[in-house]
């Protein structure tokens, strides 16, 4: 087990980006195209996971590899790619997988600064187009998909929230509260920081502090925290 572990961990943080989500994430995300591609680029650019040099052994390479490296998936919704069984050799050593499973560290991206792309009825019937933002709701019970790893006490989550005012950034965390304190029920390490997407120079990185405060003190923590940072 050491030397896999040695063998595939990799310096810097490996990205999940996004894609484009063709129905409604919150109920029946079909990713099946991305998971494809995903293993695909996987396992034909780092050869000490391909079945044609481990063998049996490669199964054991792949738990090391989700195991010793930092994950970051770029979009929430589109995490179930990752929670969910995954092929990612075929032939001789068919080999399937839940990566999420044998992840210890993740960073997800929790994206309230992106548009909802379902349709209204309105748009639908030949009327003008109101941007709406996701439901909060909806964005926040993406992250449930987390609650059914294997081993949650070995998992440390990075949840980055990004929105398009500090507002309602406010409104994301709101929401997020019950969702978090399942999380860390279950045995996950949690911490919430503003994601890279959440540009408001003097707004708090860090936002653990939020959930055990009223929004007005931590508005008033806001406002401390600005002043200071324009000292």
């Amino acid at each position: 087990m050491m030397i896999f572990d040695i063998i595939t961990a990799e310096p810097d943080t490996i990205t999940f980006t996004s894609y484009a989500l063709p129905h409604d994430y919150s109920v029946s995300y079909d990713n099946s195209a991305h998971t494809i591609g995903y293993a695909s680029n996987l396992m034909s650019t780092r050869h000490y996971l391909q079945a044609v040099y481990l063998g049996p052994a490669t199964l054991e390479s792949l738990e090391a590899y989700f195991r010793t490296n930092k994950f970051h998936i770029t979009d929430s919704c589109g995490s179930r790619a990752y929670t969910q069984v995954m092929a990612l050799s075929h032939g001789r050593h068919p080999i399937s997988m839940i990566p999420a499973d044998h992840m210890r560290s993740i960073i997800v991206d929790l994206r309230g600064d992106l548009l909802d792309y379902q349709p209204s009825a309105k748009t639908r019937n030949g009327g003008a187009a109101n941007p709406t933002y996701r439901p909060i709701g909806a964005l926040c019970n993406s992250l449930e998909l987390l609650l059914a790893v294997k081993n949650p006490n070995n998992l440390q989550l990075t949840i980055a929230v990004s929105a398009v005012a500090p507002s309602k950034l406010e409104d994301i965390l709101g929401e997020l509260k019950k969702m978090r304190r399942r999380l860390i029920t279950a045995g996950i390490e949690v911490r919430v920081t503003t994601g890279a997407q959440f540009v408001h120079p003097g707004y708090p990185t860090t936002l653990d502090a939020h959930f055990g405060l009223t929004r007005k003190d931590w508005q008033a923590r806001v406002l401390a925290h600005r002043s200071r940072e324009h000292v």
